[in-house]
């Protein structure tokens, strides 16, 4: 950095950091001070040079897409940050070519200082980039789990479709559907299996979730048409819940079984099978904190945490009651965590809370090492539909059912029961059902 003084004018003068340099109008950054001397002067280099430091902070937000305004924002908020200099001019026309370019010379930000060199700049047009930004602001909303599948989505996007910031909404073609779905038909997973049918529809569906919510936010309705509106999709092989059909009680027995033979090196495994009876989904397992566990009342809190971030819904916000089976897990899990010297915001199985995709590890290696090898053609989700099954077969109400299962509650009943009551009754038609 320089200031330097030639004659009758005084300059600040700044060379762009190296990281961010091919962004910006030139390699440096400059401005000649209106204040000659004195304490105005001081004032206006310290404006001038914090300038510099918040444009910089933000371009390398950009850069690293952390920065998550779209490009038609950016350009609203340049625009107000230009009218704002302008306005603080007294006395000069604002639509004067020598103050417009003089203030232009004065600002490090280069959407400003184009909008104030040309008047009739033009907002950018909507970009399938904007529409990952804007379903980031209004859909994912900072949940963890719904930023890795839309970062995940974009990636594949990009694969299919290229420069996504390069790419306009209004040029979207029928061509980008039946591509992208053809890159999802011939994807491979890491273990060498295509995807299914139904994790094809789902990817599809939010990528056309995202270009509907673009399409709304942009006024663009009637003037672009969703390439995934209709597309053709793979045929699913039989209904979904056929796929998840719930495991019998001979086939938990010999899952039981396999899990147990590894319980020596892996006793995390042996104890979250035995929680997965209870109809809970695998994340609400992996990523319980030791204070989730109400030892007094024996039950197991589940909500939202440090670990897992927000439910996907209210009424997955429950506390869950424990069969004598269960509790002996639970003992066995605090007694190894006590044992590690954990703090009640730990973990209560580390080696399945270590990031978002930590629940799918779990699922992957029942799976894969302790269902498949026994040719059940079944999933760790079928525990679930099974909880469900085993508490209707016992003729447990619906509303027992959906508060177990963290469903929304319905029906006449779905109120009836509160606090330790609603608990202890569900941990009765637990014990009924033979959970």
């Amino acid at each position: 950095m320089s200031f330097e003084r030639g004659g009758k004018v005084a300059r600040y003068r700044r060379r762009w950091p190296v990281d961010i340099i091919e962004m910006m109008d030139g390699d440096y950054f400059s401005h000649n001070f209106k204040n000659k001397s004195g304490p105005a002067m001081i004032r206006e280099y310290g404006v001038v040079d914090a300038q510099f430091e918040k444009v910089v902070a933000t371009m390398r937000q950009r850069k690293k897409g952390d920065d998550q305004r779209t490009n038609a924002q950016l350009f609203r908020d340049a625009a107000m940050e230009a009218a704002k200099m302008l306005d603080e001019v007294v006395g000069l026309d604002r639509d004067d070519q020598w103050l417009r370019g003089h203030l232009a010379d004065a600002t490090p930000n280069p959407v400003v200082k184009e909008i104030l060199t040309n008047p009739k700049a033009k907002e950018p047009k909507a970009t399938v980039a904007d529409g990952l930004k804007l379903y980031r602001q209004l859909r994912v909303k900072g949940d963890r789990q719904k930023e890795t599948r839309l970062k995940r989505l974009e990636n594949r996007l990009e694969a299919v479709w290229g420069d996504l910031g390069a790419l306009e909404l209004v040029k979207l073609r029928r061509a980008h559907g039946r591509d992208l779905v053809a890159h999802f038909v011939n994807h491979k997973k890491n273990n060498g299996e295509p995807l299914s049918a139904e994790s094809i529809a789902r990817e599809v569906g939010q990528a056309k979730a995202v270009i509907a919510l673009s399409v709304k936010e942009n006024d663009l309705t009637g003037k672009v048409a969703n390439p995934l509106d209709g597309v053709e999709l793979p045929e699913v092989n039989g209904r979904v819940d056929e796929k998840r059909r719930p495991l019998t009680d001979e086939e938990v027995v010999k899952v039981t079984k396999s899990v147990e033979a590894v319980a020596v090196s892996n006793p995390e495994l042996m104890d979250i099978w035995s929680l997965l009876s209870l109809g809970c989904h695998a994340k609400e397992i992996c990523f319980l904190e030791v204070q989730d566990i109400d030892v007094e009342r024996s039950a197991v809190k589940v909500r939202g945490n440090s670990l897992r971030g927000r439910l996907k819904t209210k009424s997955r916000d429950r506390d869950l009651p424990l069969t004598p089976k269960t509790r002996l897990a639970v003992e066995r899990a605090l007694k190894r965590r006590e044992d590690e010297g954990a703090e009640r915001s730990d973990p209560l199985f580390p080696r399945y809370a270590k990031n978002e995709r930590s629940a799918d590890s779990l699922t992957q290696t029942i799976n894969t090492k302790h269902i498949k090898p026994l040719d059940i053609d079944a999933t760790t989700y079928g525990m679930r539909h099974r909880a469900s099954m085993k508490l209707r077969s016992a003729g447990a109400e619906q509303a027992v059912i959906d508060r177990a299962l963290g469903h929304s509650q319905r029906g006449a009943g779905a109120s009836t029961y509160g606090g330790d009551e609603r608990v202890e009754q569900v941990r009765e038609w637990f014990v009924k059902a033979g959970l």
